[in-house]
C-alpha cells in the first residue's frame, strides 16, 4: 500500500510540473503576439523599436493641422496627430495644455459623430482607443 501511494504522488508531481510547464509556455506566447499585431495595426505600417525616440515635431503646426483636421472631418488624420503629440517628451507646460484641450475636442467631436453612425469616426476611435490600452 505505501508503495502505490509513492507512485501516484510522483505521477501527479510530474503531470503537475509538466501542466505548469505548458500554461507557462503558451501564456508568453500569447502576450506577445497582440502588442505586437496592435502596434502594427495602429500605425499602419511596420512599427519602429519602442527604443527609438519620435522625430521632433512643431507642436503649434500640428495642433493646427488637427483643428483642420476636425473641421474636415477627418478624424484619423486628428487621432494620428494627436498621437504623435502625446509621444513628444519635450513640450512646455503650454504646449501641453493646448494638447490636453486639444484632446478634449477631439473626443468629444469624435464622440458625437460616432453616436450620428459615422463609420470614419468610429475607426479613428478604434484607433485612439487602441493607442490608448497600450500605455
Amino acid at each position: 500500500m505505501p508503495r502505490l501511494f509513492s507512485n501516484r504522488f510522483v505521477l501527479s508531481f510530474y503531470c503537475s510540473i509538466a501542466v505548469g510547464a505548458l500554461f507557462c509556455a503558451c501564456g508568453k506566447k500569447q502576450d506577445a503576439t497582440p502588442q505586437a499585431s496592435a502596434q502594427s495595426a495602429n500605425t499602419g505600417t511596420n512599427a519602429a523599436p519602442a527604443d527609438v525616440a519620435p522625430a521632433p515635431i512643431d507642436p503649434a503646426n500640428t495642433l493646427a493641422a488637427t483643428d483642420a483636421a476636425l473641421k474636415a472631418r477627418q478624424y484619423d488624420q486628428a487621432v494620428a496627430n494627436l498621437l504623435k503629440l502625446q509621444q513628444q517628451k519635450n513640450l512646455t507646460e503650454q504646449q501641453a495644455q493646448a494638447l490636453r484641450d486639444q484632446q478634449v475636442r477631439v473626443q468629444r467631436n469624435l464622440a458625437s459623430a460616432v453616436a450620428s453612425g459615422d463609420p470614419r469616426a468610429k475607426a479613428a476611435a478604434e484607433m485612439l482607443r487602441a493607442a490608448n490600452a497600450h500605455r
